[in-house]
């Protein structure tokens, strides 16, 4: 039913009031056709009233690869049910509590520094699942647990908010420093969140080239630094996933595929980029009607 769900018509439906979106977004313009679909819709089940002009909205193409147009079509479905059962009801749950709050979450705070808050927040916002499905979840976040190493976790720390936690990352990696110089591993505290005993502890990569009394500084300074260090992002699998995706649909046989995905990927690099649709349109002396 989810491939038209846009056209059936919005019944009476429960919401879900304690469901709660980031406040991040600002200005849905900033978003695709898709990904503003998903935050109205969301907003839409979360208080129990649809808009006539979103009810005609389309909630985009359903696609293996592609978790975002998928949710966007349950959500849609769910307020078109009169009388969802149980599983369907958790499973609209999940995506306003997990998924749709995590995704805009990580859409405007995608550098590598704030992937163990990602990490984080995933775990905390899924104890609320019973059990069984917590136990499914679980095994999830520990097979995409990369943020969880202590060098992500160092640089998230390194960026807080807090004085004292970035003090507390700072002694750290100061420790890790002197060790590799040393060729020893280093003491460090025990934070409650983490067992650092247990791990040796490494500088985080993108901290390299940061000298220590940048690092010193930084901690002592009541706001957050705005650090200098190569901008990767923190969410770069969905884009990958999608590739490969496309690979296996076009072409057979791994040297096949491998071809494909490197073609794509050098083909990418040759192509001007340009940070808004705005941009893109300049470039072709066109100005954006929206």
């Amino acid at each position: 039913m989810t491939y038209y769900c846009e056209k059936l018509p919005v019944a009476k439906f429960v919401s879900f009031p304690n469901c709660k979106l980031p406040g991040e977004v600002i200005n849905l313009s900033h978003l695709s056709t898709d990904q503003s679909y998903l935050y109205k819709i969301s907003e839409v089940v979360i208080s129990g009233h649809c808009p006539p002009d979103v009810a005609l909205l389309d909630p985009g193409t359903l696609c293996k690869s592609r978790w975002l147009t998928c949710a966007n079509r349950i959500l849609r479905l769910y307020i078109s049910t009169p009388k969802p059962n149980l599983k369907f009801q958790s499973i609209v749950k999940y995506i306003l509590t997990v998924y749709s709050p995590l995704w805009f979450k990580i859409r405007f705070n995608n550098s590598i520094k704030d992937g163990s808050r990602h990490l984080f927040d995933t775990i905390q916002s899924t104890r609320y699942l019973p059990p069984n499905l917590r136990k499914v979840v679980d095994a999830s976040i520990q097979q995409n647990a990369y943020f969880a190493f202590p060098e992500n976790i160092l640089l998230s720390m390194m960026t807080d908010e807090q004085p004292g936690v970035r003090k507390l990352a700072m002694d750290r990696i100061l420790a890790a420093r002197e060790a590799e110089s040393e060729k020893t591993k280093g003491t460090v505290r025990y934070l409650p969140q983490y067992d650092w005993t247990s791990v040796a502890i490494t500088v985080p990569p993108v901290l390299r080239d940061i000298s220590n009394a940048e690092l010193i500084s930084s901690s002592t300074q009541d706001t957050t630094v705005e650090w200098d260090f190569i901008k990767f992002p923190c969410h770069t699998v969905a884009r990958t996933v999608k590739l490969v995706t496309e690979a296996a649909s076009l072409v057979c046989g791994p040297e096949a595929r491998d071809g494909h995905i490197r073609a794509t990927l050098k083909s990418r690099e040759q192509l001007p980029k340009y940070a808004t649709k705005k941009d893109f349109l300049k470039s072709f002396g066109l100005e954006s009607t929206h």
